[in-house]
């Protein structure tokens, strides 16, 4: 798996491969331009789940990050959670499954991630639906 600069977006011929499998998925997209593309990395933590709240080590900073694409689903909830933390030094949504300390374990003790069955990689040559 290569990280940087020369991997940090899709060349032309995998970005050709996308809008193929794209226009499979959804065939009015035949006649569609990409003006113009654009590429990210995703933060993702072991549990797959966001760490939001207040941290463990220095007093006043709240976390809020490792949405793992998820954000525009759950970022009004968590922003409404982090703002009302902001201005009254707690929240009404619990946030303690969301905790940096449900990381702090034995490092004997690894957390273990099943692996995602039931994603279509769309980068990687033509869908099979």
């Amino acid at each position: 798996f290569a990280l940087g600069p020369a991997h940090a977006r899709p060349g032309q011929a995998a970005v050709l491969d996308i809008l193929r499998n794209a226009v499979e998925l959804y065939p009015p997209l035949a006649g569609a331009q990409a003006i113009r593309t654009w590429s990210g990395t995703e933060g993702y933590l072991p549990d797959r789940e966001p760490v939001l709240g207040p941290s463990l080590t220095r007093p006043g900073l709240l976390h809020g990050f490792g949405f793992a694409g998820a954000g525009f689903q759950i970022g009004p909830a968590a922003g409404e959670a982090l703002a009302e933390w902001v201005c009254g030094g707690a929240s009404t949504i619990s946030l303690e499954a969301f905790s940096i300390g449900r990381f702090r374990q034995p490092a004997s003790q690894p957390t273990e991630i099943e692996p995602a069955t039931n994603v279509i990689p769309l980068h990687r040559g033509r869908s099979s639906l």
